[in-house]
């Protein structure tokens, strides 16, 4: 039967993270491993339903243009003050990064990633077949030096990044390093990929502009998502980008699935203006979390491991000095799940991270799941 499969079908490989979501299912394990928003935050789950019926008539049952809903195009394009052709929905972020593998990459192309980086998004890059870069990233973001060494010698595509509080480090990129950045992108003449999920997530110090908002001459496509403050399952994502790329894009996406599901563009558009409310209350529930996480860590955590505070998000990048990929089952015995970290590097096996979730579990997992987790590192030869 493999006989019928393509040279990349055969290549493809799973997600780490999703296979380890199959495994943290069973009684007594807590996950400090998926990066899942808490359902309590969720916009009005009881009104939803009733209130595209109330206003939309049928049009939510119907198929929608493939560039997304005009309703909800124009709330995204009044919110980021451009033009309405500049918009596209997607069916989450995710979709904006396959299709950026699409339209950008051929085979041995050369783009660059932070290092480490979003593991989805390698994924989507991968299928193409390109010559991925990683770049470190320090305390305030990627390595500007490392990259503009990198720039004098090989000739890029793009730049991926995700510059607030970054999965899986995150590490937020300082005001400064975003300008250098536009900078190169204008003197070398590549694309930035700007990946935004968690920017409204902001529990401590001050917001910066987004890469797309500092950039004035459209070297910037952003990537945004509803999922983590409205509700994941809806799967709507945007796009924010020069509009000959979005015409692009949507020929791109049309044999994919035509169009991006119309009930969920609706729900949101819908609740469009009660988002930042529900942020705010999204922003209360998760600093408690990740402080109450944080404390943990400063209690239970054996010398030698570190971490650093994010200033939002979802996750903490945890370094320890024992071989975390090795680790994982025996913390599966002890009753916790992590993410181990070398499935966030694009080149090389760094084995001494894990990824915590903070977000999705509840308060008293939390502490508990900690405990077990220093309990493993003690432990673990």
């Amino acid at each position: 039967m493999t006989k019928i499969f393509s040279e990349d079908a055969l290549k493809a490989s799973p997600s780490q993270i999703r296979e380890i979501l199959k495994v943290i299912n069973q009684p007594g394990i807590i996950s400090l491993a998926g990066g899942l928003p808490n359902p309590d935050t969720f916009v009005g789950k009881e009104e939803i339903i009733y209130s595209i019926k109330q206003y939309y008539n049928n049009f939510w049952l119907q198929y929608a243009k493939t560039s997304g809903v005009d309703e909800l195009k124009e709330k995204i394009a009044n919110e980021w003050k451009v033009n309405k052709e500049e918009v596209m929905i997607v069916s989450g972020s995710q979709q904006g990064l396959y299709l950026s593998s699409l339209a950008f990459i051929d085979k041995d192309d050369k783009i660059i990633t932070e290092k480490p980086t979003y593991l989805a998004a390698l994924q989507a890059f991968r299928t193409r077949n390109p010559n991925i870069i990683g770049v470190d990233i320090e305390n305030d973001g990627i390595n500007i030096e490392s990259l503009e060494k990198i720039l004098e010698n090989e000739k890029i595509k793009f730049i991926y990044t995700i510059p607030n509080f970054q999965n899986p480090s995150g590490i937020t990129m300082s005001l400064n390093k975003r300008k250098e950045l536009i900078k190169l992108a204008k003197d070398y003449e590549f694309l930035i990929i700007e990946d935004d999920p968690y920017g409204k997530l902001r529990y401590s110090g001050e917001d910066i502009p987004s890469l797309k908002k500092l950039d004035d001459e459209n070297n910037v496509l952003y990537l945004g998502t509803f999922s983590k403050i409205f509700a994941p399952g809806t799967r709507i994502g945007f796009i924010i980008g020069d509009s000959e790329i979005l015409k692009k894009f949507e020929i791109l996406k049309q044999p994919i699935d035509l169009c991006t599901e119309t009930l969920g563009q609706y729900l949101i558009s819908s609740h469009f203006d009660k988002i930042p409310k529900n942020i705010d209350y999204a922003k209360k529930i998760y600093k408690k979390k990740r402080d109450l996480m944080l404390d943990s860590l400063d209690i239970f955590m054996p010398d030698g491991v570190k971490w650093i505070k994010p200033d939002g998000g979802m996750f903490l990048w945890i370094k320890t000095n024992v071989n975390t990929d090795k680790m994982f089952d025996y913390a599966i015995k002890n009753g916790v799940a992590y993410v181990p970290g070398k499935t966030f590097y694009p080149n090389e096996d760094n084995t001494n991270y894990l990824r915590l979730n903070f977000t999705y579990p509840e308060d008293d997992k939390i502490e508990e799941g900690i405990i077990r987790l220093s309990k493993t590192i003690k432990e673990f030869k």
